[in-house]
């Protein structure tokens, strides 16, 4: 089961879009381009990129992404002649996921060349792009810089003012880099990459982009192969820009408000710097202690950590000073449904489908904890209300096709776990809910391709390696069952049934050799059952 978040409405900029033809971008790099990136560095934690925009005079001032900043004022820019410098001021836009850096360069005027920004209205779908910037991988003492060539593959408006996306090969570090369009003028600022959007989108209730149905969920951000990336319009940064200080501020670096930590907070939970996220929320109520918000941000937090019980006190919190917060109930059943609080989590329910009865995610949670009940009609009547308020809403399909394979309703199990597939592909848990039930209808290969995807999707998933074993036991191929078992139990020690399952193998196997020994025959393996 999944779990939702708190919507929160972002302000965004329109960009529309002109269909100027472009022809194919062919840089130079240090020739065709007049503009100077900056590497930011931030201890032993790595390394972003900036570049330089126009400033007032006496200032230089540095564009790059919120996200890429830390939270303390202590990293370094190192420009194009080596030198090291010390932000005076950054100001972090509150809306958008940008940041400026400024510092004085002595007496003079800023030495260094700001880039040419450009007007983001007249990209179009398939324009070539370069993004110039650092590979995370450089050493800290030496500048390599880098270049990718990509093509515009998406314009959408996203959350953090997101409204780009460019298919480039990945690369760390680039973060906070300028996507150049072929004049070398500035178009985006590089951002995120897609499975970082996705979970943003998530975070602020918003829909994510439609590429994500079809992008490689395995990419990682240091694989070879092309990979999607996310920036901000330039024209968003020109539009919102603050107004930079001719002097420099001293200690104005770090954060001050909650509002500020919160941001900080979500910065780092998008890009799975978990504890770092919890710094931040932690922040912000130190800030302020009635910050709803920031209760239900780290509630979520802690759902996905898997400390279930600290994320009920975090929605305890939340709920004591909004009392009618429907995702603070909500996210309050699940966490009661991970600690097998059944009873409470329909409770909790209960009193968010009283102040928000259209709302699917809460009768699809309810549905499980009835289910967990033993209450199957009731808990399928829930799934199929969800159903009926967002028919394609993969979750409800996956919760109703896991009470049907309870009542050994197989074939309409499949059939739910198809619809959810149907709607939402990158599914792992669905894929693996799948498997059972064509295991349970023998159809074993099947299963086994089921419980592939899932793993294909999510590697670490313990239950699909669990399943696969199972079916491979099924189809009497017990060594490659054992493998499967043994992977599960690497993944989840204490995993009893997959070490119940992995004991059934070994007995099978060694009464297989005391029955060679003895009759002299071929290893074969007839397996009727084995241990759930």
């Amino acid at each position: 089961m999944k779990f939702w978040r708190w919507f929160v409405a972002s302000s965004l900029l329109a960009v529309s879009l002109n269909s100027c033809r472009s022809e194919l971008l062919n840089f130079q790099l240090g020739k065709s381009v007049d503009g100077e990136v900056v590497k930011i560095s931030y201890g032993d934690k790595g390394n972003a990129t900036g570049f330089f925009v126009p400033a007032p005079d006496q200032v230089c001032s540095v564009l790059t992404a919120r996200h890429a900043l830390p939270a303390s004022g202590k990293l370094k820019l190192q420009t194009s002649d080596n030198k090291l410098w010390e932000p005076a001021n950054i100001q972090r836009f509150p809306n958008q996921d940008l940041a400026v850096v400024t510092f004085k360069p002595g007496e003079s005027n800023c030495p260094y060349q700001a880039f040419r920004l450009g007007n983001f209205e007249q990209v179009k779908l398939g324009d070539s792009i370069k993004i110039l910037g650092f590979s995370q991988s450089a050493d800290s003492n030496q500048l390599a810089s880098q270049s990718l060539s990509g093509a515009v593959t998406a314009i959408e408006n996203l959350p953090d003012g997101y409204g780009i996306s460019y298919k480039t090969p990945a690369n760390k570090g680039m973060v906070g880099a300028p996507v150049l369009n072929q004049a070398g003028e500035v178009i985006a600022v590089n951002g995120r990459n897609i499975r970082e959007i996705a979970r943003l989108a998530e975070l602020k209730g918003a829909v994510p982009p439609q590429q994500l149905s079809t992008a490689n969920s395995n990419q990682g951000s240091n694989s070879a192969v092309e990979v999607v990336n996310w920036g901000i319009p330039i024209n968003i940064y020109m539009a919102n820009a603050p107004i930079i200080p001719t002097e420099a501020v001293a200690n104005s670096t770090a954060p001050k408000s909650a509002a500020e930590w919160l941001k900080i907070g979500n910065d780092f939970y998008i890009s799975q710097q978990y504890e770092a996220a919890l710094k931040g929320y932690d922040q912000a109520l130190k800030i302020e202690p009635k910050y709803v918000l920031a209760w239900l941000y780290k509630g979520s937090l802690l759902l996905e950590l898997k400390r279930y019980q600290e994320a009920v006190s975090n929605y305890d919190r939340a709920l004591q000073f909004k009392p009618d917060s429907t995702v603070a109930l909500s996210n309050r059943g699940l966490a009661l449904d991970h600690i097998q609080k059944y009873e409470e989590a329909i409770a909790s329910f209960d009193k968010a489908i009283k102040l928000q009865p259209n709302a699917p995610e809460v009768w699809t949670g309810r549905c499980y904890a009835l289910a967990k009940l033993q209450k199957y009609q009731d808990a399928i009547a829930s799934c199929e209300v969800a159903i009926k308020i967002q028919p394609e809403y993969s979750d409800a399909w996956n919760n109703r096709g896991y009470v049907l394979n309870q009542v050994q309703q197989y074939d309409q199990a499949l059939l739910s776990f198809e619809k959810a597939i149907e709607f939402e592909p990158n599914n792992a848990e669905a894929w693996a809910n799948k498997g059972l039930a064509l295991d349970h209808l023998q159809q074993n290969a099947e299963a086994i391709a089921a419980y592939d995807q899932a793993i294909k999707l999510q590697p670490n998933y313990a239950q699909a390696w669990y399943g696969r074993g199972n079916a491979l036991f099924s189809l009497n191929k017990p060594k490659d069952a054992l493998a499967a078992y043994n992977k599960a139990i690497s993944l989840k020690p204490n995993y009893q049934q997959a070490l119940n399952s992995k004991s059934a193998v070994l007995a099978a196997l060694q009464r297989n050799q005391d029955n060679v020994a003895a009759e002299g025959q071929t290893p074969h393996v007839k397996v009727d059952n084995y241990n759930n």
